[in-house]
């Protein structure tokens, strides 16, 4: 099937193929976005010779943290207690209403809270950021730092930034938070003040989910293996929102603190939360991704924020300033990622497993963040190194040498996107 990285160009639709291609997945891929960042990084690539790191822009996701939304730990509880209650339980889901049980006093009402083990993912990437670049850190150093009003992300910020000052004690910041900078830092969510609501899912696009959906999740299988009346869940919480929660506080296990490692293991075999990040990463890709059977919405109003990336980069270079720090969401990440067409996440097809071979959710873990390290010559030439979680990241145009991209050739590709994207979005709202 053919591939086209410029996420800004329409396909023509094509037959949707549920192909057995294997994903070789490693096995914490199976987590998708609820992966851990990974400490084993490599040292910086060398530049071109005369050339030396000046100036940093950052964005990145909050670390680790309990699973997303206040309610999913007390309504999984409610819908087990409730069908122990009816005698709806099978002996696998009293078993699994137990280990909830002795599992839930070391998450009740902390959902979405940022863990230990996510600031300690944000230090690491400080430390590493300054000891890589020290010419970035020479002499008084200042830094623009925002973040978005959700508490997981602003405590990731702080320990980025305490780790930060400890190394570097004369490092001066301006650091702040707040609905003002979500217009850039997650412009998709409905606080931005330029929000334009969404419109439905395309048929095509729903249908295309489902039939992945149901080649990869046996859900009468799944139901009947905790309880004994498919109706009665579906009508007391809707079976596939049940699993999708219940497999959402599974896999966000290792992001936790001082949780007993037998806790909820089981519950899903390894070939079960493969089948579900599947069907969860298409489903993401379709939402955030340059898929031609959605609008593409969410992937082109991350325009802000590269359009942030490239101005505050102009104007922070003229005035010295020697980095700039973003603090975000994945659900700011990913399209944007898209946008941009970095790595393998500009791949445009209707074919699930081509999707999920490429667009990879998991390649935006915990802490995830986008580094463009820039680098100058004497004679003023500057290059432009992007880091996806500190590795070396590909963009859809020729780099001048190895991973490094002219500056100038990055502006002159991701301008026309951006304009692009902005008159999208100006015809989407009206």
């Amino acid at each position: 099937m053919r591939k086209i990285l410029l996420p800004f160009l329409l396909l023509p639709l094509a037959v949707l193929s549920l192909s057995a291609q294997s994903l070789s997945l490693r096995p914490e891929a199976y987590l998708g976005e609820y992966s851990q960042y990974e400490g084993n990084i490599p040292s910086p690539t060398r530049p071109p010779k005369g050339f030396k790191p000046f100036y940093i822009s950052h964005i990145g996701r909050h670390g680790s943290r309990f699973a997303v939304g206040t309610e999913i730990y007390e309504e999984m509880r409610a819908v087990l207690s409730d069908a122990a209650r009816d005698g709806k339980l099978t002996p696998e889901g009293e078993r699994l209403r137990e280990k909830y049980e002795a599992f839930y006093p070391y998450v009740a009402y902390r959902g979405g809270d940022l863990t230990r083990k996510g600031q300690e993912q944000h230090r690491m990437i400080a430390q590493r950021m300054v000891r890589d670049y020290p010419e970035v850190f020479r002499g008084k150093t200042s830094a623009t730092v925002r973040s978005t009003p959700v508490p997981r992300v602003i405590l990731s910020m702080f320990a980025f930034l305490d780790r930060m000052k400890e190394m570097d004690p004369d490092i001066r910041y301006d650091a702040d938070a707040g609905y003002v900078h979500v217009t850039v830092l997650d412009p998709m969510d409905e606080t931005n003040p330029a929000y334009v609501t969404n419109k439905p899912m395309s048929p095509e696009a729903k249908a295309s989910h489902a039939a992945y959906f149901h080649a990869m999740v046996d859900l009468d299988g799944l139901t009947d293996r905790f309880f004994t009346d498919r109706e009665y869940l579906e009508r007391r919480y809707g079976r596939w929102h049940f699993f999708e929660y219940l497999k959402k506080i599974v896999i966000d296990i290792p992001s936790l603190d001082e949780v007993p490692p037998e806790a909820m293991t089981g519950v899903f075999s390894d070939r079960e939360l493969q089948n579900l990040y599947r069907h969860r990463n298409y489903y993401l890709y379709l939402k955030y991704g340059p898929s031609p059977l959605t609008d593409r919405k969410y992937m082109y109003e991350t325009w802000s924020t590269l359009e942030d990336l490239i101005l505050s980069a102009e104007r922070d270079i003229a005035e010295g300033t020697a980095l700039n720090l973003r603090f975000s969401h994945d659900s700011c990440l990913l399209p944007l990622f898209s946008l941009m067409g970095l790595n393998g996440f500009g791949i445009v097809t209707t074919d699930p497993e081509e999707a999920n071979a490429n667009w990879k959710g998991y390649d935006v873990p915990m802490a995830a963040n986008l580094q463009l390290v820039f680098y100058r010559n004497r004679r003023g030439e500057i290059l432009v190194k992007p880091m996806l979680n500190g590795h070396d990241a590909t963009l859809p145009f020729p780099p001048a040498d190895g991973p490094f991209y002219r500056w100038t050739d990055f502006q002159a590709f991701y301008l026309p996107v951006i304009a692009e994207s902005k008159r999208f979005m100006a015809q989407y709202a009206e």
